[in-house]
């Protein structure tokens, strides 16, 4: 009983412990379930605790054009976007919302569409100017997780920061709005914080151990 007890507390801390994902000049926050690698193109996140995952994250940047501005993002975000289904049919998606707003003092545009990357999926997109390179970053989630993945795109766009002092070292990709989940592979993960984790190991042990201490009383009373 005690073990059983054990493997649950360990197991909805870790759970609950959100990791802060680095990639590129951006950070931002997921649940630990999920794994982020790196490819030529772009991040691609994944939520390994869930087979088969029903969503996916991405994060890819390009150097901006002399005319590309917040506005102009604006403007190609509410947009349709034409892509191809699974069977090779011409797809033109459907825009749910596009709003400008700030973060952390950055303006960005946020926008939801309905399969603009991905047959039967909603995707949505956050994007931004840093100096003279454009930062994306999207959701592609089922229908389905409609509604049960909006908190984890809230959680996301709540804890998105922009490093504004750092320099970028990784070789900047033409990938822009246009290239979606469909155009990354899989490999090498990014930076996480462990600390968190480390916080709520303790707090389980530290339950674990005043429950044993209750049981040890009642045992020998």
């Amino acid at each position: 009983m005690i073990y059983t007890a054990l493997c649950i507390l360990l197991s909805t801390a870790f759970a609950q412990s959100p990791q802060t994902i680095q990639a590129y000049d951006l950070s931002f926050k997921l649940p630990s379930g999920w794994l982020c690698t790196q490819k030529a193109a772009g991040w691609k996140c994944i939520d390994k605790s869930q087979k088969p995952s029903d969503s996916i994250l991405t994060v890819t940047r390009k150097q901006a054009k002399p005319m590309e501005t917040i506005t102009s993002f604006e403007r190609l975000l509410s947009t349709p976007k034409n892509s191809k289904s699974k069977g090779g049919l011409p797809m033109l998606s459907k825009v749910i919302e596009v709003r400008k707003h700030s973060l952390q003092n950055q303006l960005w545009v946020e926008a939801l569409h309905y399969q603009s990357e991905i047959e039967n999926y909603y995707t949505h997109y956050a994007i931004t100017l840093h100096q003279s390179t454009a930062l994306l970053i999207s959701l592609s989630k089922h229908k389905q997780a409609l509604k049960t993945r909006q908190p984890l795109w809230n959680q996301i766009i709540s804890s998105l920061k922009l490093n504004k002092t750092a320099e970028s070292t990784t070789t900047q990709t033409s990938a822009g709005l246009n290239s979606g989940p469909q155009a990354f592979a899989t490999p090498s993960a990014p930076t996480s914080n462990k600390k968190t984790y480390n916080f709520s190991l303790l707090a389980a042990i530290a339950v674990l151990l005043a429950g044993l201490f209750y049981f040890a009383k009642k045992l020998y009373k």
